[in-house]
């Protein structure tokens, strides 16, 4: 890495990157100025980091050229994923300043890459210039961003990325294991090892990769068993014979695997003795008592719930006469009541005049 002048091609690059990037476009020319003003410019070579995990998040960067590669720490087992590869013109870093919290990814050269650095405070008063929707809008992309980076998956193996398959790798690891734990590596750069897993890798097997080859960090890929196994092939590796070997003292430090013992076949069942049978005739006696006890209490049970039904009949009956005489009674009540009341002649002679 090394810092560059802002001055003549390299403000071009600058400009036309700005006028570029969606976010910045719309940038009036003293916000250019106030974005310059405290901005630095580096150049950086392949491979190279521009920011790490872990680290404190004071800066974002606009990519002004070249491409690199958004990696994640892998934390179930170690070693680390390729999320995304970016390229310029495109800022990178800003999640982290936005979310106030330490870099959560590594960032990557793929190629030889000028970049801005932007001091976060700068960045910052830029976005509280713009419309809140935009400042919003980068603040719910930030959290969905950082929500993806806390559980990457190994990312499939693409073509590109075999391309760059290096034969010469796989023979820094022994066979054996390569086999066992059904991993390719692709190249090694420096310490950068690409190595692609057919099932996601536990942290034993990263520890074991890590005792053979020490000081490595590890670019999970993942990669199919149909092809893990032609490339096998390709390279004269057969699958049986090296798990067998990965079994053998000379390679686990374990003791080889002894073959199972022969499953002796069943005896012959003896065949009944004269107690046996009588055994048996005995509890057939007994289950044909309880069978036709079983139907005794049944017979009865029938029977009770037929006198049942019967004296249940005899109350319908009772309750239908009752209701009967009492609707007589009503209606001669009723005839009672509207008939008009006569007076005896005898009685009206009786009567004493006053």
């Amino acid at each position: 890495m090394k810092e560059l002048s802002k001055r003549g091609e390299v403000r071009e690059k600058i400009n036309d990157a700005l006028h570029q990037d969606m976010l910045l476009a719309r940038l009036s020319n003293n916000d250019i100025e106030l974005l310059l003003s405290s901005a630095r410019v580096f150049e950086y070579s392949s491979h190279e980091y521009v920011f790490s995990s872990g680290e404190s998040s004071e800066h974002c960067f606009l990519l002004l050229s070249g491409e690199v590669s958004l990696v994640a720490p892998y934390l179930e087992s170690g070693g680390f994923v390729e999320m995304d590869a970016l390229k310029a013109p495109r800022i990178v870093g800003a999640t982290d300043f936005l979310l106030q919290q330490n870099r959560t990814a590594h960032v990557l050269t793929k190629s030889d890459v000028l970049a801005l650095c932007l001091p976060s405070k700068s960045f910052q008063e830029l976005l509280r210039r713009m419309p809140m929707l935009v400042y919003r809008l980068c603040q719910s992309m930030a959290e969905m961003v950082s929500a993806l980076l806390k559980k990457p998956a190994l990312p499939k193996l693409k073509l590109k990325v075999l391309d760059q398959f290096n034969p010469d790798v796989m023979h820094m690891i022994p066979s054996p294991l390569l086999i066992q734990h059904q991993m390719l590596p692709l190249d090694l750069s420096g310490n950068l090892l690409k190595i692609a897993f057919v099932k996601e890798p536990t942290k034993k097997v990263l520890d074991s990769l890590q005792e053979v080859l020490p000081g490595v960090q590890p670019y999970l890929y993942r990669i199919s068993e149909r092809n893990f196994q032609w490339i096998l092939q390709q390279q004269g590796l057969s699958s049986g014979p090296s798990v067998e070997a990965s079994n053998s003292p000379s390679f686990s430090g374990l003791p080889a695997l002894a073959a199972p013992a022969p499953v002796p076949a069943p005896a012959p069942a003896p065949a009944p003795s004269a107690m046996d049978t009588k055994v048996a005739q005995e509890l057939l006696q007994v289950l044909a008592q309880q069978n036709n006890a079983i139907q005794q209490l049944h017979v009865q049970t029938q029977h009770s719930l037929q006198l049942q039904a019967q004296q249940n009949q005899a109350v319908q009956v009772q309750a239908q006469q009752s209701q009967a005489m009492h609707v007589q009674l009503q209606q001669a009540l009723q005839h009672q009541l509207q008939s008009p009341i006569s007076v005896a002649s005898g009685a009206s002679k009786g009567m004493v005049q006053v």
